[in-house]
């Protein structure tokens, strides 16, 4: 497994050669047909990328060409070349089926110990890393609109902590970043146990809350 652009994310890649870490040994298949990234700070969302090594896609002017598959990865019946996708998302590779929930789980299991807790209620602590997700979230949003020139809207921002907002918008126009951006968010200002939308409330004023309306999980003391 590879680890790319910063410790925190993991990259697995899917193919037919043998040096993947997830094989895939089909027809259609490419040596190197896709990749999954996870980073522990976005549970629920993955970047996943179609980077086959049988011929070359253009990302655009003035961006370098990356590979793409021959038969190409696909999600929810839509041919993609890399998209945010949760477990919930039908991915297939070459007309193959990907098991998403056990490379997910392959990969979640290697970016995140089991943590015990003696209050199976209490996610203050997980609570709390949310107050980072918002904060990164509201500081590049604001950055991405305020760039007249859009020309440092392709750098990562460092200290902000999206990982793969980070990786995808190396590749994306400004708008798609803005979309990435926003989906991320979305999946992952939610509350840690039911993982119900908390939409754009302030970390502080939901942590004056103490508890999940919903499920009533302990957020702050």
């Amino acid at each position: 497994m590879e680890n790319n652009l910063q410790t925190d994310v993991r990259r697995l890649l899917i193919g037919k050669n043998p040096d993947n870490d997830v094989v895939v040994n089909a027809p259609g298949i490419s040596r190197y047909h896709a990749a999954l990234t996870v980073s522990p700070e976005s549970p629920g969302a993955f970047l996943l990328e179609d980077t086959g090594s049988r011929e070359k896609i253009s990302s655009g002017a003035g961006e370098p060409d990356y590979p793409g598959s021959t038969n190409g990865t696909w999600v929810n019946g839509l041919r993609v070349r890399q998209k945010i996708v949760t477990p919930a998302d039908r991915v297939t590779l070459a007309g193959i089926p990907l098991d998403l929930g056990q490379v997910v789980g392959q990969a979640l299991r290697a970016a995140f110990p089991t943590r015990k807790k003696t209050d199976a209620n209490d996610f203050t602590e997980e609570f709390f890393q949310l107050k980072q997700v918002y904060e990164s979230y509201k500081k590049t949003r604001l950055k991405l609109q305020r760039d007249a020139n859009l020309a440092n809207a392709t750098k990562i921002i460092p200290g902000f902590g999206f990982g793969l907002y980070a990786l995808a918008s190396l590749a994306m126009k400004t708008n798609e970043k803005m979309f990435v951006l926003n989906e991320e968010f979305r999946i992952r200002y939610v509350c840690p146990n039911c993982k119900m939308p908390l939409g754009d409330f302030p970390w502080e004023t939901l942590a004056n809350q103490k508890s999940c309306l919903r499920c009533k999980a302990i957020w702050s003391r």
